[in-house]
């Protein structure tokens, strides 16, 4: 009795004494090292614990930016992208960023997604490049589905942070930076898994770049803090103004064609929390218009699904659709005939679809809510249009 006295003794002793699990940091250890953490394209998860970010980001919280704007664009956009906190493929509305709705899985990748932009051409099919692997994946915005394609090394040295394809030429440019003294714009080819150097911008943490239709580039910079204008054909940045706040992590910039809008992504490093903002093209000014989420969530990359047409174009080539806008049917008028037709919402949803061999038809769409559809359609030659049309 006294040997298994004296081995419990010692078994309790020994618990106490090594086996207890270590001490949570305190928030003044966290806040220490997160103020050390320099500018660069990561997320939160490269430096602290699940638990850690919650405990930082519940302290944010309480200073987090609560001012709100009307400062928006078109209500029926639709932005879709990664967002970091909720760990997922999801989407949100121009008008409403603090709701987030998650459509699927992330790539899974252990890599982190910084990266990406819907294809013009094909509204259903976006691009993603990963920060430091370069794993290059396809990513279907109907089903949430992403698929491996390869890997495309960015520059030496440096990491992917920003994908946006020219609405002009279609070219997906890349831009990349190491965060220390140099960023490159960069040209991808899909087909091949290749990048192109176009030419460095002169600047050390270029984060993110967008398009507008006039095919005028711009990005912003987590080492300066700054917003540039970017030379389209030689990389080379120019300055337009300082940004009104501290950025650091992933974020993005994204131009919304039906309102002439360009919105950022923004990631607040003094309040450790995502921000949707607007941007003065003009003056590099920026607005904050909400947080992004209900405690404002990083989404390191966001793109909406900008079409090489306007309103005004409502026909390509072989394929035409009016009136646009509609308000109880559509008549689609081709020359070759159309072996599959799809309308699909500003979601991604199929909302309407049929199998037909008629070059002339009428699609009555009185059931459909006012919006913004795209008219997908696929001739015998195989060869895919979409055109967007306008539901009044």
């Amino acid at each position: 009795m006294k040997k298994k006295i004296l081995l419990i003794t010692g078994l309790l002793f020994f618990i106490h004494s090594f086996g207890q699990a270590p001490e949570s940091p305190s928030l003044s250890e966290l806040l220490e090292r997160y103020q050390a953490i320099p500018a660069n394209g990561n997320s939160l998860s490269h430096y602290f614990t699940t638990s850690e970010v919650a405990i930082l980001q519940d302290h944010f919280s309480t200073t987090a930016n609560n001012d709100s704007s009307d400062n928006r664009g078109s209500d029926a956009s639709i932005i879709f992208g990664y967002s970091f906190g909720d760990d997922g493929f999801i989407s949100f509305g121009i008008e409403t960023p603090e709701v987030l709705t998650v459509l699927g899985d992330n790539s899974n990748t252990a890599d982190f997604e910084a990266a990406g932009d819907i294809d013009p051409q094909d509204l259903n099919t976006a691009y993603i490049l990963t920060l430091g692997q370069g794993e290059f994946y396809s990513l279907d915005i109907t089903t949430g589905t992403y698929t491996l394609l390869g890997t495309i090394a960015p520059p030496a040295g440096e990491n992917w942070n920003g994908l946006d394809f020219d609405p002009d030429t279609t070219d997906l440019y890349a831009i990349s930076s190491n965060f220390a003294d140099t960023s490159t714009l960069s040209i991808i080819d899909i087909d091949a898994l290749t990048a192109t150097p176009v030419g460095t911008t002169g600047t050390a943490g270029m984060i993110a770049i967008a398009i507008d239709d006039s095919r005028n580039m711009y990005g912003h910079d987590v080492i300066t803090d700054s917003f540039y204008a970017i030379d389209i054909n030689t990389g080379v940045a120019t300055l337009l103004a300082p940004l009104s706040f501290d950025a650091n992590f992933g974020q993005d910039l994204e131009w919304d064609k039906p309102s002439q809008t360009l919105y950022m992504t923004a990631y607040n490093n003094s309040l450790a929390a995502g921000e949707f903002r607007s941007v003065n093209t003009d003056t590099g000014e920026t607005t904050f218009l909400s947080n992004l989420g209900p405690s404002g969530s990083q989404v390191p990359w966001a793109s909406i699904r900008n079409t090489t047409l306007s309103l005004d174009d409502v026909s390509i080539a072989s394929l035409s659709v009016f009136p646009n806008p509609a308000e109880n049917v559509i008549s689609i008028n081709a020359t070759a005939p159309i072996t599959s037709l799809k309308i699909i919402n500003m979601l991604g949803q199929i909302v309407l679809e049929n199998n037909t061999v008629d070059n002339q038809q009428t699609i009555d769409i009185s059931k459909l809510t006012k919006g913004i559809y795209f008219l997908q359609a696929i001739q015998d030659s195989n060869e895919q249009k979409t055109i967007r049309f306008v539901k009044k």
